[in-house]
């Protein structure tokens, strides 16, 4: 596939990490950590706002999901289901985030949607030259709003970094990624980014469940939700 894609890696070593970081399973135990950190820093956010030492492990969430979420999709045969089964639980994930704080942003779960719709259009042009113009659609939607997005334009180029780094091309990811940390500089942040590209395959596995992670995701907003505005939980709104 990268043949065909121009995106031969500059050196033996870089391929070499590619080929690691595009094991969608090697992944799957650091994307549950990455839900205990994304968890620690919600409860933070909204019923323990007491504790906000506990925004500080959630730092190291986002990063493992939205670049897991890309080397996934460099491995997918459908982007587009991809996006399809991230509908319903976005959809219970914004109305949640709404009832806590009808100022928040459109989740991340947006981003994603948008990424996998691109890469489907970018893929059904291929080999054609302008087949790159379907990767620049989402940066023009999220860069006329920037803080209307979780993550926002950021947070789509390292996704699309993850994928293009899954396919041989690290450049974007790399430069995503120190961007967001001269903007936003975060140890967790940082841990994130090195966990998801140089971590080793653990000696364990974790089942993998298609679309279990969305509805974690959804599902634990929808429990603070509740808490805060029919449990007489106060939190930070």
């Amino acid at each position: 596939m990268t043949s065909a894609l121009h995106l031969a890696p500059s050196c033996r070593s870089v391929a070499g990490l590619s080929e690691r970081f595009a094991d969608p399973a090697r992944l799957e135990p650091l994307k549950w950590l990455a839900v205990l950190a994304m968890i620690c820093d919600h409860l933070a956010l909204t019923v323990l706002p007491q504790h906000q030492w506990l925004r500080a492990i959630g730092t190291f969430a986002y990063p493992v999901f939205v670049m897991s979420f890309g080397v996934g999709l460099a491995s997918s045969r459908d982007p587009l289901r991809a996006a399809r089964a991230l509908v319903l639980p976005y959809v219970v994930a914004q109305a949640a985030w709404l009832l806590i704080s009808p100022s928040a942003p459109w989740n991340v779960l947006l981003v994603c949607i948008y990424a996998a719709m691109a890469i489907a259009v970018w893929r059904y042009l291929q080999p054609q030259r302008f087949a790159w113009v379907a990767l620049l659609v989402p940066f023009a939607l999220l860069a006329a709003d920037l803080h209307g997005y979780e993550g926002g334009v950021l947070g789509f180029a390292m996704l699309a970094g993850a994928f293009l780094f899954a396919l041989g091309s690290p450049w974007l990811l790399l430069a995503s990624s120190l961007l967001w940390f001269v903007l936003l500089p975060s140890s967790g942040f940082l841990l994130g980014v090195f966990a998801v590209v140089f971590l080793p395959r653990l000696p364990f596995t974790v089942p993998r469940v298609r679309g279990l992670l969305a509805w974690v995701y959804a599902g634990h907003l929808a429990v603070l939700a509740a808490l805060m505005r029919f449990g007489g939980v106060n939190g930070l709104v």
